[in-house]
């Protein structure tokens, strides 16, 4: 069986408008203008083949898309994806799965071995960020597979997500060394199918 390959690209969204409700923020004139910026200067030339567009329930994230897919050519229309839809209370949540991990954390604090605490700290982070980078990856792969399943998709194919900050430490290649995404910022991430079944090859912070 042919595989084939599902070119992820997850766009942060620009500048925000404040609302007491935080999903309903819509991007600021400055926003938009972030994002149509990075898309032109990273994906416009890249002639890109979207066969699917998502977002994660957040209003700057749905426009964000809408952008891109302007700006793209596509008539691809923006869907809602829970699989890419992530909380704080998430992020707090992966890590009460090392209670263990924590604990050490305040029993170093406790003990006035600041230095200490700030290493296990530090690993209970990336304890959390690699629970939720599982997540992640399994909603990548569910999509691409789903994607694939169509017989008219091309064997190389491309979708756009826009998405929020935390995705830059989810999705980093090297933990030690991300961060948030700045307004309009891109992660690719590349999937090949075979046989129905989808594997991450890659991934890369584009800006």
């Amino acid at each position: 069986m042919e595989t084939k390959v599902v070119e992820w690209y997850f766009i942060r969204h620009g500048e925000a408008a404040p609302n007491e409700n935080d999903r309903a923020r819509p991007l600021t004139e400055t926003g938009k203008k972030e994002v149509a910026n990075s898309v032109k200067e990273h994906l416009q030339t890249l002639n890109l083949n979207i066969v699917a567009a998502f977002h994660n329930g957040r209003r700057r994230a749905e426009e964000t898309v809408e952008i891109a897919l302007s700006l793209l050519g596509s008539q691809a229309s923006p869907v809602y994806r829970q699989g890419f839809d992530f909380e704080v209370s998430d992020y707090d949540q992966a890590g009460s799965t090392y209670p263990e991990v924590l604990a050490e954390v305040q029993k170093q604090v406790k003990a006035g071995a600041t230095e200490t605490a700030g290493l296990w700290l530090s690993l209970w982070k990336g304890y959390k960020l690699a629970v939720l980078r599982g997540r992640l990856e399994q909603a990548i792969c569910r999509e691409s597979e789903l994607i694939t399943a169509e017989s008219v998709i091309p064997s190389c194919s491309s979708v756009v997500v826009g998405s929020h900050g935390c995705f830059a430490e989810l999705a980093a290649v090297d933990p030690k060394n991300c961060g948030m995404l700045t307004p309009g910022g891109i992660i690719k991430y590349t999937v090949e199918v075979s046989n129905g079944v989808a594997s991450i090859t890659s991934s890369e912070i584009l800006c």
